[in-house]
C-alpha cells in the first residue's frame, strides 16, 4: 500500500499540530524537481538524490553511504542523537546535493494505521476534528504527544455519501528526533513514510527479470537486515502479508560456508505465509538491504525454497547524471532500495 497523504488535511493541537504539518509537507505539492531519501539504518545510513526529468522521467542524481557504529540506537537517548548527527554531518548532503529536501522513514512498528469512513462533503477542519476524535478513542497515546495526519482516500465502496479515510499516527518524538537529526546535516525534512512503504514504492519500479506471469501473482520482497529478515509479500503494490524474524547470533555473523543456515530464516517466513495464505503463487523473491558480499545467495534460495530470486536494484530503470558517476552493481545497490523509495516518495506529487 502507497501512503497518500491529503494535501494539508492534517490537524493536530499545539506542537503535535506543526509536527504533524511537517511531516506530510513534501508530499503537498509537485514542483519538486529534487529529492533526497536518507535511510537511518542499523548498520549504515544510506542516501539517494533524484531528479525529476522535464519529460516526466527520473534520473539517479547521487548516492553514498557510512557505516555505522555498532551499538548505536536509533530513536536513542541524547548521546546517541549526537553520534547519529556527526555521522551524517561527515556524508556531507549539504555539500553533494542540489537540495536541502530530505525524506527519512519510521519502522512500521512505529506508526499507527487506521481506515476509517466519514461523510462526505466536510470541509478540511471539520474533517480534521472526526479524525482527531477517533483516534482519541485508539491511539496508546495522549493526542498531544502524536504526530498525527490523515487522506481522504476516495467514496466509499457501497455507501453513498460516504468518503474511506486513511489515519496515520506517530510519536511526536520519533518525528523530532529525525527532524532534529536532518537539521544538524544542513538539510530539510520534508517527508516521512515508514520502511515498508518505501521500500514497496522501490519494488514498484522494478520488473523481475522473468518473461511473464499470471495476473495477480504475488512478489516477495526479502529485506536481509543485519540482524533480523523480514518477508513482505506484495500483489499490484497491495501489501498482503508481513512478518519478521531475528537472526539467530551465529546466522548474523556467519561467514559464506553458513549462508545457507542463513536462509533457513527466509525459508521459515515462506512457510508461515504459504500457511496463512494456502495457494497463492509466488512469483518470486527480490532481495533487498545488506547483501555483504554474498553472490551466490539468489541461488542458494533458489534450491531452498523452489522460488527464483533476484537482487533489487532500485536503480535498474534510472539514467545516471552526467555528474552521478557509474550505477553500482545489483548487489550493491540492493542496500539502497529505501532510501530510493524515500526519494521516489518525496518527488510524488
Amino acid at each position: 500500500m502507497r501512503w497518500q497523504w491529503a494535501g494539508g488535511a492534517g490537524r493536530q493541537t499545539g506542537r503535535a499540530a506543526e509536527l504533524g504539518r511537517r511531516w506530510a509537507a513534501g508530499l503537498l505539492g509537485s514542483g519538486v524537481r529534487r529529492a533526497v531519501g536518507v535511510d537511518l539504518g542499523a548498520g549504515s545510513i544510506k542516501w539517494v538524490e533524484l531528479v525529476r526529468r522535464w519529460g516526466g522521467g527520473c534520473s539517479l542524481a547521487g548516492l553514498g553511504r557510512v557505516e555505522v557504529p555498532t551499538g548505536l540506537m536509533l530513536d536513542g537517548p541524547a548521546e546517541h542523537l549526537q553520534a547519529w548527527m556527526q555521522l551524517l554531518q561527515s556524508l556531507g548532503l549539504q555539500r553533494t546535493v542540489r537540495t536541502r529536501a530530505v525524506a527519512m522513514a519510521l519502522p512500521a512498528s512505529g506508526v499507527i494505521l487506521r481506515r476509517t469512513r466519514f461523510r462526505a462533503g466536510l470541509q478540511a477542519d471539520e474533517l480534521a476534528a472526526y479524525v482527531e476524535g477517533e483516534a482519541a478513542a485508539w491511539a496508546p497515546f495522549p493526542l498531544e504527544s502524536l504526530a498525527l495526519d490523515f487522506a481522504v482516500l476516495g467514496p466509499a465502496e457501497g455507501a453513498t455519501g460516504e468518503v474511506d479515510v486513511l489515519m496515520a499516527a506517530a510519536r511526536q518524538d520519533r518525528v523530532q528526533w529525525r527532524q532534529t537529526l536532518a537539521q544538524a546535516a544542513g538539510l530539510k525534512l520534508t517527508v516521512i513514510d515508514t520502511e515498508s512503504n518505501a521500500a514497496a514504492l522501490a519494488l514498484a519500479h522494478w520488473r523481475p527479470p522473468v518473461q511473464s506471469g499470471a495476473p495477480g501473482l504475488a512478489l516477495a520482497l526479502v529485506d536481509l537486515g543485519c540482524n533480523a529478515v523480514c518477508l513482505r509479500v506484495m500483489v499490484q503494490g497491495e501489501l498482503l502479508f508481513e512478518r519478521s524474524e531475528e537472526l539467530a547470533p551465529q546466522f548474523a555473523q556467519a561467514e559464506h560456508g553458513q549462508w545457507p543456515a542463513h536462509c533457513l530464516t527466509i525459508a521459515r517466513c515462506l512457510q508461515v505465509f504459504q500457511a496463512a495464505q494456502p495457494g497463492r503463487g509466488l512469483l518470486g523473491l527480490a532481495l533487498a538491504g545488506e547483501a555483504n558480499g554474498r553472490p551466490g545467495l539468489p541461488d542458494v534460495l533458489t534450491r531452498l525454497t523452489g522460488l527464483p530470486a533476484w537482487w533489487l536494484d532500485p536503480f535498474v530503470n534510472l539514467l545516471p547524471c552526467a555528474d552521478a558517476g557509474p550505477k553500482p552493481q545489483a548487489i550493491q545497490a540492493c542496500a539502497y532500495v529505501v532510501a530510493c523509495g524515500l526519494a521516489w516518495r518525496a518527488l510524488s506529487p
